[in-house]
């Protein structure tokens, strides 16, 4: 008898070891593929979630702000752009409102004074009130006009009608012909009145837009200086550009109101004391226009 011992190799082995190592693997990368999924959704649904609630609050209460976002995803951002939407809606009615509300008083006050004098002179028979009541009548048709011609400005330069044309002229005969209709109202005021510009001054602009700025500028001045003040207007080359000024002895402009000056319907308070029934439309027109020309 033999005895012995007989080994046998297995050729299958290191593949059938390989496939399961394969296995264990694939199974781990699915299962963490499946849990990091899971985690990413669920940080996606809460994002949504909390987006979609305030959502729902903005649409009760049009004041709610959306809370911060916490991540940077795109829900974030989607976030971000809803509260910028929301931001400029608020902006806008803001705006329609103040519109309707300077409108209408600033309409109203020189109808109602229009009304009332037509009424006395229907009462009292035009041959013997026409004399005294025309100056107060006209003024009032004159503020109409003024309030009507801001309006439209505003209108205007606020939806871009219009293009820029510029054309050659000469800015010092411009500026002496514009300034020449405010020197009535400079005297009613004893006002001293200066326009200080070169001879000629030959340059190409759009003085269409240039004179809604400048009347609007100077027409300020006027207003708001007091009696024997002073209003001077220059106009010097400065870098090979136009520089045009007006300077006066007025009110002023506290600090505080600097930084909104020259947004619509925005009136200093000094300026609220002085001129009660103002637009606060002239300083945001002149900006608008001068922003065009340039």
């Amino acid at each position: 008898k033999y005895f012995g011992i007989v080994f046998v190799e297995d050729a299958y082995g290191p593949i059938r070891q390989g496939v399961n190592t394969l296995g264990v693997s694939a199974i781990f990368v699915f299962v963490t593929a499946i849990g990091i999924t899971a985690i990413i959704t669920l940080a996606l649904t809460r994002s949504l979630r909390t987006l979609i609630e305030g959502v729902r609050k903005l649409e009760k209460d049009p004041e709610y702000e959306l809370p911060p976002a916490d991540s940077n995803d795109e829900v974030a951002e989607l976030s971000e752009t809803i509260q910028r939407f929301v931001h400029e809606s608020r902006r806008l009615d803001k705006a329609k409102y103040e519109f309707v509300s300077v409108a209408s008083h600033q309409l109203r006050t020189p109808l109602t004074h229009l009304v009332w004098m037509l009424e006395l002179m229907e009462k009292n028979g035009p041959e013997n009130t026409i004399g005294k009541y025309f100056p107060d009548m006209k003024s009032s048709v004159d503020h109409l006009a003024e309030v009507v011609k801001l309006l439209l400005d505003a209108r205007k330069l606020d939806e871009g009608h219009g293009s820029v044309t510029p054309k050659a002229c000469d800015l010092a005969d411009f500026i002496r012909a514009s300034s020449a209709k405010f020197e009535s109202l400079a005297k009613q005021k004893e006002i001293i009145f200066t326009v200080e510009v070169p001879e000629v001054f030959a340059t190409t602009t759009d003085t269409d837009l240039l004179q809604i700025a400048f009347e609007s500028l100077v027409s300020n001045a006027i207003e708001y200086t007091p009696r024997e003040g002073s209003v001077t207007v220059t106009l010097v080359r400065e870098n090979d550009l136009a520089q045009i000024s007006v300077r006066d002895t007025g009110i002023g402009i506290p600090e505080s109101a600097r930084a909104h000056l020259f947004e619509k319907f925005v009136r200093a308070d000094n300026a609220l004391k002085t001129k009660p029934n103002g637009t606060g439309l002239g300083l945001y027109i002149a900006k608008e226009s001068v922003k065009k020309v340039s």
